[in-house]
């Protein structure tokens, strides 16, 4: 019986135990049982203790020891461990021949109870003993075919990457005609297990690698491609800050024309209305504009607090100057027109006052900011052992 032989061993003796019970003749039975006792027993003497050769035979050697460790050569594929084989070889077997005796005394017991009709208690213990046996001796085969299987897919494994010393979970799931998830879990057990010696999955449970020069350079690899996703990212974190900036600008420069725009609208109504009330109080407005532009051109981050003030206030502004240069036009000076520009007058002492408390937050703004880097400037100084009247004397508190 050779290897291929075996490999079908479980089957081969469930064949041989149903054909003899189906025809009651036992003696081929008794034959394959005996073959595949001594065939696993003989496997197991020789995976243990490797037979030196006999005396003045070929291969032989004096004072060879049983085991020589051999030093692979270089670009050697990587084999399977075997450590578990006899141990599935015995479990399969024993496991079978177990099954098989369980199963057959089973039979007989049930044939004598209805032959004899026993009490009915002794034949029910009896059968649940021999079913307990049956069940223990099934999973003694089942683990048994487990063992081997595993191996054998091992080795489908190794053959698949073959020299490239590496392969995709995928192509091992068709080469085994299993799914990958199965393969996925089904190495991990292996590599646990240390069947397939050196061999390791990449970080995304994809790929199999073989060799510790192989796993190396994969890790270099995922280093390298890490190294180069970093820098990407950082290239792009650069370029949308840069279109930010850009759009920013562009959108600080199209404010700052349009702040001029009113800034001229003002300029000129107040250039046509002769009133000198009426006159300071359009070049106040005028002033504190210009100031409130100027303060958010050197802190463009501030351009969020101009929205209301820019969309409705300053159009606003500029319409009620320039009415009331239209008014101050008319020849005619009736009751509606002199009150409604008295109430103009009080509007823009009203704009100024909000004007100028909105040029005060943004100062305040700008402060808080250099309060903050100061704060920070003089805690680095403290835990650096710098003191204020250091930079005089010019040591350092240790």
């Amino acid at each position: 019986m050779d290897n291929k032989d075996f490999s079908n061993l479980g089957e081969q003796i469930r064949d041989s135990v149903q054909d003899a019970i189906d025809s009651m003749d036992f003696k081929q039975l008794n034959k394959t049982i005996s073959a595949t006792v001594n065939f696993a027993l003989e496997e197991a003497r020789d995976h243990m203790v490797k037979k030196p050769p006999k005396a003045d035979g070929p291969g032989y050697k004096p004072f060879q020891t049983s085991y020589e460790p051999r030093v692979p050569q270089k670009g050697e594929l990587v084999s399977v461990n075997q450590t578990g084989r006899v141990a599935g070889i015995l479990y399969t077997v024993f496991g079978s021949i177990g099954l098989g005796i369980m199963l057959l005394v089973l039979l007989v017991v049930w044939i004598l109870a209805l032959v004899a009709k026993p009490v009915f208690w002794v034949v029910t213990g009896a059968s649940v003993f021999l079913l307990a046996m049956a069940g223990i001796f099934g999973l003694m085969l089942r683990a048994g075919i487990s063992m081997s299987g595993r191996l054998k897919r091992a080795r489908l494994y190794i053959r698949q990457a073959g020299k490239r010393m590496y392969c995709g979970i995928e192509e091992l799931a068709g080469a085994v005609g299993k799914s990958k998830e199965y393969v996925a879990k089904d190495l991990q057990k292996m590599i646990k297990l240390g069947t397939l010696g050196k061999a390791y999955l990449d970080e995304q449970k994809t790929c199999l690698i073989l060799g510790d020069a192989s796993y190396k350079q994969y890790l270099e690899s995922q280093k390298a491609l890490k190294e180069r996703e970093r820098v990407q990212a950082l290239e792009e974190q650069a370029k949308k800050r840069e279109a930010g900036a850009l759009k920013r600008n562009e959108e600080l420069e199209q404010m700052m024309a349009e702040g001029q725009n009113y800034l001229r609208i003002l300029r000129e109504a107040n250039d046509a209305i002769p009133g000198e009330v009426i006159s300071r109080k359009i070049s106040r407005l005028e002033d504190v504009i210009r100031r409130i532009f100027e303060t958010v051109s050197q802190h463009p981050e501030q351009m969020d607090e101009m929205e209301r003030f820019m969309d409705y206030y300053l159009p606003t502004t500029a319409k009620l100057v320039t009415t009331y240069r239209d008014f101050d036009r008319t020849g005619s000076q009736g009751a509606n027109i002199a009150s409604a520009k008295a109430e103009i007058e009080g509007t823009l002492d009203t704009i100024n006052r909000a004007f100028e408390q909105l040029l005060d937050d943004l100062y305040q703004d700008a402060a808080l900011d250099i309060s903050t880097d100061a704060s920070v400037l003089q805690t680095m100084l403290k835990q650096d052992g710098w003191a204020v009247s250091d930079f005089t004397g010019g040591k350092k508190h240790e």
